[in-house]
């Protein structure tokens, strides 16, 4: 009674039944590792994306760095792919027709989050079957000082943290300990 095509009628099963996919709803959502790939099929899979087209649902959390979630080559068939920071959330990427027919993204992750990702036909009329969809994730940046001037200059720092520290303050390690500051015709430490 569970299968999409169920005949109430027939008292002998043909083993025709066709059932939705098991990540049928971003609450069902299976999870992809970063650099990875899952294959999917959204044959029977209700209309739940923006686009009214026949969704699977997956996951994928952030790392903090760039996340690329594809199609390209894995469908047979218009694509479109979107991204939220959770069920019911707020959309974080789309495309649509990014390579021929199906779609690529890239967007910024944080950390921890985890996001979910609707792959889906162009809409409720475009032909279904297997979707592979595809993640890669780069690192995420390196913090620290970048400025090369400060006592803590980090040569392999990607962005600047605001940690930097100068010669004067006591943290300095590379910088003088004690500066003798002349005073009219006096002296005194700073």
């Amino acid at each position: 009674s569970t299968a999409l095509n169920y005949n109430a009628m027939a008292n002998v099963s043909d083993t025709s039944c066709l059932y939705p996919p098991t990540n049928d709803s971003c609450a069902s959502a299976i999870a992809i590792a970063c650099n990875s790939s899952a294959t999917g099929n959204n044959t029977g899979a209700s209309a739940n994306s923006p686009s009214t087209g026949a969704a699977i649902w997956y996951s994928v959390v952030g790392n903090g760095g760039d996340i690329t979630v594809s199609t390209c080559g894995g469908a047979s068939f218009d694509t479109r792919l979107y991204a939220f920071d959770a069920c019911g959330g707020t959309q974080v990427a789309y495309n649509d027709d990014y390579c021929g027919l199906q779609s690529e993204f890239t967007f910024t992750s944080t950390a921890g989050t985890v996001y979910y990702i609707a792959a889906t036909g162009y809409s409720s009329s475009t032909t279904t079957g297997p979707i592979t969809v595809s993640v890669s994730c780069t690192a995420p940046p390196i913090s620290g000082c970048t400025d090369t001037t400060a006592c803590n200059y980090d040569p392999i720092a990607e962005s600047d943290d605001g940690s930097c520290i100068y010669p004067g303050n006591p943290d300095c390690v590379n910088g003088p300990d004690l500066l003798v500051m002349p005073f009219e015709s006096s002296m005194y430490l700073q």
